[in-house]
């Protein structure tokens, strides 16, 4: 009898180890945990690494992007450059703050083959339009006469603004003056 409890127990500590190896090995996943007919059901979700790296200037941004970029001298009243962060070789990204609103701009090694939007703005919003500024096409799309995203090609480059993403947005007449500055 005792025996047949120390391999029970054995048993019962082998499997827990096993389970707590299995979570403490996938650093990058987290567990949605849902109630379906009384039982619980955890699901694995997997996350991606963040691929940009914080800077502390424009100058460290585009050493480590590996490229220049022209950001306007202001901004929409009440707007501050809160962050700039670079991904090595790709993209420089500044991210400007006023309360609960946000203004990203984004510059990326791209083309107009094969353009990638780079916005990260995924919402389907009502209005889009395409017009040409400077000599530039640039796509802008928003609700209720507003841009919420708008995001363009140029000399090797994709470019991307965008403004409260899924809420209210900017006038195309402030998009339009950062598109002609952003370079």
């Amino acid at each position: 009898m005792k025996k047949l409890i120390i391999i029970v127990l054995g048993t019962i500590v082998v499997i827990s180890l096993v389970v707590v190896g299995a979570i403490v090995v996938t650093p990058f996943a987290t567990f949605n945990v849902s109630e379906e007919n009384g039982e619980q059901i955890a699901e694995e979700t997997a996350q991606i690494p963040n691929p940009f790296i914080d800077c502390v200037t424009m100058e460290e941004a585009q050493k480590l992007a590996g490229f220049n970029m022209t950001i306007p001298d202001a901004m929409p009243e009440g707007y501050s450059r809160t962050a700039i962060r670079s991904v090595k070789n790709k993209e420089i990204e500044i991210i400007y703050l006023n309360g609960d609103s946000e203004i990203r701009i984004r510059k990326a090694i791209g083309s107009a083959v094969g353009i990638e939007d780079i916005s990260g703005d995924y919402t389907a919003y009502k209005e889009e339009k395409k017009i040409e500024i400077g000599n530039v096409n640039v796509t802008m799309k928003g609700d209720s006469g507003k841009v919420n995203a708008s995001t363009w090609s140029d000399g090797g480059y994709v470019f991307a603004i965008t403004s409260n993403c899924g809420g209210i947005g900017l006038d195309s007449s402030i998009i339009g003056d950062m598109v002609n500055v952003v370079k």
